[in-house]
């Protein structure tokens, strides 16, 4: 199983995934897409998923080329 980094625990852990709404603004236009956050299983805080990081990346290239 994938694990993330977490900053509070302070190590690699596992972690669950919700999705969440996030906004950017490009030349002052908004665009929205729809964002994977991954969360420590044992603190419940945010963590670091470097293949998360990069869908996320994925679609927000995606939301801004859709709307451009």
């Amino acid at each position: 199983m994938e694990k993330g980094y977490c900053e509070k625990c302070d190590e690699l852990v596992e972690f669950y995934t919700k999705e969440k709404e996030e906004f950017f603004v490009v030349r002052n236009k908004r665009y929205s897409y729809s964002a994977i956050v991954p969360y420590c299983i044992q603190c419940n805080e945010e963590v670091t998923v470097d293949s998360i990081v990069d869908e996320n990346i994925r679609r927000l290239d995606e939301a801004y080329r859709e709307e451009k």
